[in-house]
């Protein structure tokens, strides 16, 4: 189960239409009330975890489910990380979308970053700027990626600029596993 903020309230949110790497969580933090966002700069400062099976994430989900189910309504990966500090896992951090068809039939797209300094050491600044039919990725104020809407679709929708044209909420999570 995820936690929630609701009105400013802690709380379970049980969805299932949360993608399935997302599902029996021990704890997570996600904006569904306050937060939604439909476009804009997102920035969060964050120091991450270490370890072995430790994948800490800061992504955001749509409000609605406008076009159905995980991914058919999109995901926004403004920052995950797996098994940091790891011969695993190292210092990479991945900025990625989710859309296309149903699970498990879905697509992703993304890049990756590794920052000179270590992002378990000290607290980076994490970054989506997200216009319409455009998203792009930033550590520390340095651009890594860019993704627009010539390459997302949702088979839900013939509408060019789904999934990404809805309001979605951040979420903050760390999964084990």
């Amino acid at each position: 189960e995820a936690m929630a903020m609701q009105g400013g309230e802690a709380g379970k949110d049980d969805k299932n239409d949360a993608p399935p790497s997302a599902r029996g969580l021990k704890a997570a933090f996600a904006t569904l009330t306050d937060g939604e966002e439909i476009n804009g700069r997102m920035e969060i400062r964050a120091k991450l975890p270490t370890g072995q099976g430790l994948w800490p994430a800061i992504w955001m989900l749509p409000t609605e489910w406008k076009y159905g189910g995980w991914p058919l309504s999109g995901e926004i990966d403004i920052m995950e990380a797996v098994n940091l500090n790891t011969a695993n896992g190292g210092n990479a951090i991945h900025g990625t979308l989710h859309y296309g068809n149903a699970w498990p039939n879905n697509k992703y797209t993304g890049a990756s970053i590794t920052p000179t300094a270590n992002v378990w050491e000290e607290f980076h600044t994490y970054t989506i700027e997200w216009e319409e039919g455009e998203i792009r990725w930033y550590v520390n104020d340095k651009h890594y990626a860019t993704q627009t809407q010539a390459g997302w679709y949702t088979s839900a929708s013939t509408d060019e600029k789904a999934p990404f044209d809805e309001a979605f909420h951040l979420i903050m999570n760390v999964a084990v596993g």
